[in-house]
């Protein structure tokens, strides 16, 4: 069976790196000079090529040559092949084109741009730039087989659907999301996601990792706050938005339950009063969650761990409508 599988890995890769690339990208000349590859402060350019897993667990077999890169993404299960891609690599980044499978009926296609975060030979990052956002993988991770991994995971917030929202003339949303390990400090970030009047299935951007499971890190404590509020200043508005989550992951908060939103308000209100304001703006969903080490070791075993609930807000004023509700639904990833 094994020697099966390396065959079609084997005739993939001729195709991906050989035949496909011509067929679907004819003979340009796309060669940027050799000065501008990715580089580890030497003369020698570093070689992308190997073995990467996605943040859902895909596998990605990457062939570099020059400063061309080709990919094919196969599932986690070996079984069908998830897309292609050829870009030029110029720095630090990648710049290039991706198909979805000719073997499935629907077929995406578009531009991506990435960047390439190197520590070693063996320890290779490649992360989708925003707002590059059609392809649905976000992260890739150099695999090596040969070396037991330490279990590492991303959490993020999948989708924001806006049931009511709390202003129905103008629904602005800014979110946030923050990741705690034990009694490390929090990792947070925060996304302006702009006037929603026309959608109300919102796919952010907030993706906090890779963290690693340490013994020494007893818990898992995630924490997520959405604003209705329409502010010109947003780049302020996001750093308020992380800062006020750093400061509600201090364990003094833990006995209030962030997730009514009378609370929320009240907390938000003492922690940090810029955030709050007249007329229709105000907290759309808060939560915060604490997993045990021990629950959270299960969640990567078993792959893909999500919870999705819906908040409730507290009363609008006169003219912004009812009251708001707007379900969240986040993940833990597994990626390794």
């Amino acid at each position: 069976m094994k020697s099966k599988k390396l065959i079609f890995y084997a005739l993939f890769l001729f195709f991906f790196v050989i035949y496909i690339p011509q067929l679907a990208f004819g003979q340009q000349n796309n060669s940027i000079p050799i000065n501008q590859s990715l580089t580890k402060n030497t003369s020698r350019p570093i070689d992308l090529s190997g073995i990467y897993l996605s943040n859902n667990q895909d596998k990605y077999f990457l062939k570099q040559v020059g400063n061309s890169l080709w990919w094919l993404g196969i599932n986690k299960n070996n079984s069908q092949v998830e897309n292609i891609f050829k870009g030029i690599i110029n720095g630090n980044n990648i710049i290039g084109q991706w198909i979805g499978s000719p073997l499935k009926k629907t077929i995406d296609n578009g531009s991506m741009k990435l960047s390439i975060s190197y520590k070693s030979d063996k320890n290779i990052t490649i992360n989708k730039i925003y707002p590059y956002n059609k392809f649905p993988i976000n992260q890739l991770i150099k695999f090596n087989p040969n070396i037991k991994a330490t279990p590492k995971f991303m959490v993020t917030i999948d989708s924001i659907h806006v049931l009511i929202p709390r202003s129905p003339i103008y629904d602005v949303i800014t979110a946030g999301l923050s990741v705690k390990q034990g009694d490390n400090d929090p990792v947070a970030g925060a996304e302006y996601l702009a006037s929603r009047e026309t959608n109300a299935n919102v796919t952010p951007n907030l993706i906090l990792g890779p963290f690693e499971i340490n013994k020494k890190n007893n818990s898992l404590t995630i924490e997520y706050l959405g604003m209705n509020k329409d502010d010109s200043s947003v780049s302020s508005m996001l750093i308020n938005l992380k800062e006020t989550l750093i400061q509600l992951s201090d364990p003094s908060f833990n006995s209030y339950d962030i997730s009514n939103p009378d609370q929320a308000n009240s907390i938000i209100s003492s922690v940090s009063p810029g955030l709050l304001s007249n007329g229709c703006n105000g907290v759309v969903f808060a939560d915060k969650i604490s997993i045990p080490l021990q629950d959270l070791k299960k969640i990567l075993t078993s792959g893909t761990y999500s919870q999705e609930k819906t908040y409730l807000g507290t009363e609008s004023p006169p003219g912004c409508g009812p009251i708001s509700k707007y379900q969240v639904k986040w993940s833990i990833v597994p990626i390794q």
